[in-house]
């Protein structure tokens, strides 16, 4: 199947479908004004350790994630689990930018150690970032950012200086409305 196959959407939904588990960025920015944005994206994933860089992306248009993060220069990754689904997904909602999609879908928020945006307070982990650059691929606005801190829930780190995937509960997206939890984990070394 080639992109030319089919409508645009169409292909978008199958390549997404393809592209499973993806993991949820729950972006929390403050626009100019000082009004919470709090968006789930499933494009998010580490590019870099030295420096520690990551990503999200919004597709069809820059949405108020990406301009909020462009304008204040510094935007919050909130991990999500499992038991946040309601509410990740109600923040996936279209609404006007001067809406606090935090407020709307009931989710209590803290304030940043590092950013002036809050974090999710519920969120074992929060990953606060300093715009680095955002660039426009195709319809795609990929937002990159300098991880400043990491702030996770007391306790959570273990003796090996890791944060457990059981501890995160983690929820990840899978093709059109189908989400789905860690499930079963498997270990296997690295070959040397």
């Amino acid at each position: 199947m080639r992109p030319e196959d089919l409508a645009p959407v169409d292909f978008y939904k199958l390549l997404n479908s393809c592209v499973v588990p993806r993991p949820i960025a729950w972006v929390s920015t403050l626009d100019e004004q000082g009004i919470v944005n709090l968006a789930p994206y499933s494009l998010f994933m580490v590019v870099s350790s030295a420096p520690p860089v990551v990503m999200f992306s919004s597709l069809q248009r820059e949405k108020d994630s990406a301009r909020n993060a462009r304008a204040t220069g510094e935007f919050t990754i909130n991990v999500t689990s499992v038991t946040q689904l309601a509410q990740v997904n109600a923040t996936s909602a279209s609404v006007p930018a001067d809406v606090d999609e935090a407020k709307l879908a009931g989710v209590a928020m803290e304030p940043g150690t590092l950013v002036s945006c809050p974090r999710v307070a519920q969120s074992v982990v929060a990953i606060e970032c300093k715009t680095r650059e955002i660039q426009q691929i195709g319809n795609g606005f990929m937002v990159l950012g300098n991880v400043l801190g990491i702030v996770t829930n007391n306790g959570v780190i273990n003796d090996k200086g890791l944060v457990p995937p059981q501890a995160i509960d983690v929820l990840g997206k899978l093709g059109g409305p189908l989400w789905a939890g860690l499930g079963d984990t498997i270990q296997a070394a690295r070959p040397e």
